[in-house]
């Protein structure tokens, strides 16, 4: 179990998304990080994930 599933299992689901932001961010391809990432922002609440979806457009595009 990873610490984001940890956290996410204790209701920290921000927490969750936060290691998983670190987690792609080193690892942009990790297609598992990508998924529990969704499914824990979207147990964030609605102001939340404003603050998730504000720093999803401020970050610098992937040059592939």
């Amino acid at each position: 179990m990873t610490f984001a599933e940890i956290y996410a299992a204790q209701g920290y689901h921000d927490k969750a998304v936060q290691v998983l932001d670190e987690v792609l961010a080193r690892l942009p391809e990790h297609a598992e990080a990508r998924v529990l990432r969704d499914r824990y922002l979207a147990e964030l609440s609605p102001k939340q994930r404003a603050a998730y979806a504000d720093a999803d457009a401020s970050a610098p595009a992937d040059d592939d």
